[in-house]
């Protein structure tokens, strides 16, 4: 579960932030009720807020026509708060999700997002740059943020980050070397393998085999699905 919080009013609240249309996510919010009845006595209140790309088309609920019925609140990130509300709050990571507010999808929220970066200790600096090019691929942004990148060399020290000095040091170093089609590939493949690494510890030889053989769009749409799907497996299925 991503967000499991107790709010102000005293009720629990889970929160699941969805990168894809899943058909079973209806099930997915249903399998832990019965926990959380056995733990705490009671149903939590249930959000599902989606950040993909493509438009919504997932159910909020299902009855099985004999009386039950279960339901939970299901929210389109783009209809909820806009760029300029995130870009302008004061907390840290707030800004991170304008680009995938509503009049985000851009080069010019891309910049300011940047720009707020630079504003924050070296530390926190890199933990956000890792954030956003993820961020930047749930809106097909990934290549504007590199080209963005390359003109930060003094600010933004690639070496320093995970994502980007596997992407730099694997993808981009060839891709001067082999063309600029071999380039993209293997910087796509290097961006799916740090985020497989992240979420699920050693990559297996067999996903290896599976990106280096998948074109570009195989790899944009499990690059979105590792963001949170359940298990290595679930993202290339």
């Amino acid at each position: 579960m991503d967000i499991v919080a107790r709010v102000e009013n005293g009720r629990l609240a889970r929160v699941e932030l969805q990168s894809y249309n899943d058909s079973m996510i209806v099930i997915r919010m249903l399998e832990p009720v019965p926990r959380f009845l056995r733990a705490f006595g009671v149903r939590p209140d249930q959000y599902v807020i989606y950040v993909g790309d493509r438009p919504l088309n997932m159910e909020d609920g299902c009855s099985d026509g004999h009386g039950m019925t279960y339901r939970f609140i299901l929210i389109d990130i783009r209809s909820l708060i806009t760029k300029e509300e995130m870009l302008n709050s004061p907390l840290y990571g707030d800004f991170l999700l304008a680009i995938l507010c509503v009049g985000g999808n851009n080069r010019e929220t891309l910049m300011l997002v940047l720009g707020r970066i630079m504003e924050l200790p070296v530390e926190q600096r890199k933990d956000a740059i890792g954030k956003l090019i993820v961020l930047a691929g749930l809106r097909k942004l990934d290549t504007v943020f590199f080209e963005e990148i390359e003109k930060m060399p003094l600010l933004i020290d690639p070496q320093e980050n995970v994502i980007l000095k596997s992407i730099y040091g694997q993808g981009l170093e060839k891709g001067a070397l082999e063309g600029k089609a071999a380039g993209d590939h293997n910087a796509r493949v290097s961006t799916l393998r740090a985020v497989l690494a992240k979420r699920f510890g050693p990559v297996p030889v067999w996903a290896d085999r599976w990106m280096e053989t998948a074109n570009s769009g195989q790899l944009e749409g499990w690059t979105t699905k590792a963001i949170d799907a359940p298990t290595i497996e679930s993202v290339f299925e």
